[in-house]
């Protein structure tokens, strides 16, 4: 099974500040999503895969797959926008 945990923590041993920060924000972002919400964007935004796939992948109905994306992305945005990152 996908283990959205895995490799988390690989840009924060970067030289560059610029990709620490960027890991430790998106990390923060991540982190205010459950479980099935991070399942889902990491799927789709790391491992590159289609809703379809990943409808398939976690034997969820597609509208589930889209709905839980949509979702956390809303949820991640809003909450840059409030944080200012």
């Amino acid at each position: 099974m996908f283990d959205p945990t895995e490799g988390e923590n690989e840009y924060l041993l970067a030289d560059n500040n610029t990709h620490e920060t960027f890991s430790l924000e998106t990390n923060y972002l991540l982190s205010i999503l459950d479980v099935d919400e991070k399942e889902v964007v990491l799927l789709k935004i790391v491992s590159d895969m289609k809703f379809r796939e990943i409808s398939d992948h976690l034997q969820k109905p597609l509208g589930t797959v889209i709905w839980l994306y949509n979702k956390a992305i809303k949820k991640m945005q809003e909450e840059a926008k409030e944080k200012g990152l």
